[in-house]
């Protein structure tokens, strides 16, 4: 595979894009209408970032920090190139990342039937909760990590 590398997105369109296009089938069955003012506003006040393959996006991740806690807000990769480990070097990333800055824990919110779920249970993530169809899953990067 070409060489990958994360940089930190500047253009919010690829990140809106991918996400509406990943995220459509969990809205149109859970009735959620995208909103455009949320995403912009959520720009700002996420880190943003996109995993590059040479020069072009195929994957993005958006955190958020609260505390001792790191949060997964997307994470998304392009279909052409889901199954490839991607996804899985995302985690990776975050994780190290959040070990590095002395995060207790990561948390993120996945749809019950989204097959992603899998990759969190592999790189450790447990579910905590089910919420409205959604698995709330948290990473536990040290002892004192917080319980949902």
């Amino acid at each position: 595979m070409t060489e990958l590398h994360l940089r930190h997105a500047t253009d919010k369109t690829f990140s809106q894009q991918l996400t509406r296009e990943n995220m459509a089938p969990y809205y149109r069955q859970h009735n959620i209408l995208w909103n455009q003012q949320r995403f912009d506003e959520n720009w700002q006040r996420y880190q943003n970032y996109e995993l590059c393959l040479s020069d072009q996006p195929v994957a993005i991740v958006r955190l958020s920090f609260d505390g001792s806690l790191c949060y997964i807000r997307e994470l998304q990769v392009q279909r052409a190139w889901q199954g490839n480990g991607i996804g899985g070097r995302l985690l990776d990333w975050v994780l190290r990342r959040a070990r590095e800055q002395q995060y207790e824990a990561v948390r993120l919110s996945v749809y019950t039937n989204n097959p992603a779920r899998r990759l969190y249970a592999r790189k450790g993530f447990q579910v905590k909760q089910l919420y409205q169809g959604m698995y709330r899953m948290q990473h536990r990067l040290s002892q004192n990590a917080i319980s949902l």
